[in-house]
Parts: structure tokens; C-alpha cells; sequence
């Protein structure tokens, strides 16, 4: 039996066009929200670096490019990362060079932390955070199987609360740790540890600072009790 194609008239012309006016404004949400967590932790963290997804794009297209770190935990990584990217173990021999290091990881909280430790160690080079992943892709940029090199759509995004931030299309490709397994319980561990190092980092640098310039301390404490003294 012959089936009889409904002709297309205006009714079909107006439900694309809210089909693509929606489709639109969801891709349009996601990123906005995803830009408002990697901007929070650009404000917490004012002494880094940060370069969005787009000028990591023009690094990459334009002149030297820079070493790509990422400084995921090791699940994450192995579903894919972005392409010509090392681990943190092998920055040490790209740094001797001097070279240019942009850290990344999902929205921008470890690559922070770790950008602010690689930027400390390795004074000659210049060291960034990029936003992470998330702003990544929606930026158009690709990502690889770390293992053979190849493209893959598939991403690791550390939570299921970051999958709803992907491009619509990335989402269905998207991978995460379940709330209670030994995946998350080992990464949640490896975030404490970066934060543990970064808070011991940050306080070796203020009491290095403190003994290099004593006088100068000394002197600020002296002014603020002659202010207080004076009032």
C-alpha cells in the first residue's frame, strides 16, 4: 500500500524555524553557563594566567605553539584529551627550554592551581590556565584518543553536572564518574591534593618573600601601630 506524502506547507516552515531558534538558544545557555564556572575560578585565582578556548585556538594556529599539559586525573585522560597534549610528569624537559605552558582541565580549577605551581617553578617560561574542556569544544576544537592519536567525539567531564554544559551534539558522547565510585573517590582525592599543595605552595612563597624583605615587613607593622596609636 502506497503511502501518501503530506505536502510541506507554511505550518512546516514555522515549526523549523522554532526548531532552530530553540536548538539555538540551548547552545547558546550551555555555553554561557559553562563560561560562568570557568570565570569563577579566573576570579579566585587573579595571580594566574588565563587564556580563553578561542585564544588558545589562535596560539595554536599562529606562530611557536605552546606545550598543551593536562592536568586531569588519569581516567579523564584516557578517553581523550586535546591533541599533542603531555602529562604533567613530562613538563620538566619542555620547561627547560623555556617554553610556553598552557595547563588545562574541565572548567579551569586544577589547571589553575597547577599553572600557579609551574609558573613559581619554572620562572623562564610563561605559564597559563585555559578554561578547560568544556569551553573548548564548544569553541569547535578537537580532541584525540590519547592512546592511538585518532579524532574521537568522546569526553570525559569529571561529573554528570558538566555534560549538561557540552555542545548538545557532544553530549551524547560524553563520559563521567559515578557518584560513588573508585574513579571519583581517587580524582575528588587528587583535587584535595592539588589544593593541599597549592595552599603549601602559596604560604613557602609569602614566608620566602617575608625573609627576603624583613625591613620592608617590619616597617609596615610600625605604620600601622602609629596609625592605630594616633586615632
Amino acid at each position: 500500500m502506497a503511502v501518501r506524502r503530506r505536502a510541506s506547507g507554511p505550518d512546516d516552515t514555522d515549526e523549523s524555524a522554532q526548531g532552530h531558534h530553540s536548538d539555538k538558544h540551548d547552545a547558546q545557555h550551555r555555553l554561557v553557563i559553562a563560561q560562568g564556572v570557568c570565570n569563577r575560578f579566573r576570579l579566585e585565582n587573579p595571580d594566574v594566567s588565563h587564556l580563553t578556548a578561542e585564544e588558545l585556538a589562535a596560539m595554536l594556529r599562529h606562530g611557536s605553539p605552546p606545550v598543551l599539559v593536562d592536568v586531569r586525573s588519569e581516567g579523564e585522560y584516557r578517553v581523550s584529551t586535546i591533541p599533542g597534549s603531555i602529562r604533567l610528569a613530562g613538563v620538566a624537559e619542555k620547561a627547560e627550554q623555556g617554553a610556553t605552558l598552557v595547563c588545562f582541565c574541565t572548567v579551569g580549577m586544577r589547571s589553575s592551581l597547577e599553572a600557579r605551581m609551574l609558573a613559581s617553578r619554572h620562572p623562564t617560561c610563561k605559564v597559563y590556565s585555559m578554561d578547560g574542556v568544556l569551553t573548548w569544544l564548544h569553541a569547535g576544537g578537537e580532541l584525540c584518543d590519547p592512546r592511538t592519536g585518532q579524532p574521537t567525539n568522546k569526553l570525559h567531564v569529571f561529573s554528570r553536572q558538566f555534560a549538561r554544559m557540552l555542545p548538545k551534539e557532544a553530549e551524547a558522547e560524553a563520559v563521567w564518574y559515578a557518584t560513588s565510585s573508585l574513579g571519583m573517590v581517587g580524582a575528588v582525592c587528587g583535587i584535595g591534593a592539588k589544593l593541599v599543595r597549592s595552599v603549601l605552595h602559596r604560604l613557602l612563597v609569602h614566608r620566602s618573600r617575608t625573609q627576603q624583605h624583613p625591613r620592608t615587613m617590619v616597617g609596615a607593622t610600625h605604620e600601622r601601630d602609629d596609625t592605630n596609636q594616633a586615632s
